[in-house]
């Protein structure tokens, strides 16, 4: 089941805003649309977990201004999130710092290519650990330890 943020969007907002001290945040099953993407890239410049796991996210913009807001980001969860092959190029390209990035699920296994793949290993220097899920029935998920 897929929960809202915009169920309860004062509060959610209240709390975020009033807590900008937030570093780590799980908002994985839950449905973001750009309104509260744009609540949380105002509300958490320090972030440094995200975890997305199976988000339905329907701004791909609105994620991609998230990710440019959190500039200390270390670890992101990615898995079964559905999003475009652009806008996994711009996770590679934009957030420099993410040491832990996890990918593929039944969401995304076009964008999950070996372009992208090549752009993360280039532009992701700090990346220390991949995990790449691709679902494909025949091969075991997929963990990169980089050194």
């Amino acid at each position: 089941w897929m929960c809202s943020l915009t169920s309860n969007e004062p509060a959610v907002r209240a709390t975020l805003l009033g807590c900008r001290a937030v570093t780590s945040l799980d908002l994985s099953s839950h449905l973001l649309d750009a309104a509260n993407l744009d609540i949380c890239c105002s509300a958490c410049p320090n972030m440094r977990t995200l975890h997305l796991a199976s988000a339905a996210i329907t701004s791909d913009s609105g994620l991609v201004r998230w990710l440019d807001a959190c500039p200390s980001l270390t670890k992101l969860d990615l898995f079964n999130t559905e999003m475009g092959t652009d806008t996994l190029s711009h996770v590679a390209r934009h957030c420099p710092c993410v040491t832990h990035l996890t990918l593929g699920g039944a969401e995304c296994p076009e964008a999950i290519n070996e372009k992208t793949i090549m752009s993360i290993c280039k532009h992701m220097k700090c990346l220390k650990s991949l995990d790449l899920d691709l679902e494909s029935g025949e091969t075991a998920p997929l963990h990169v330890i980089c050194e």
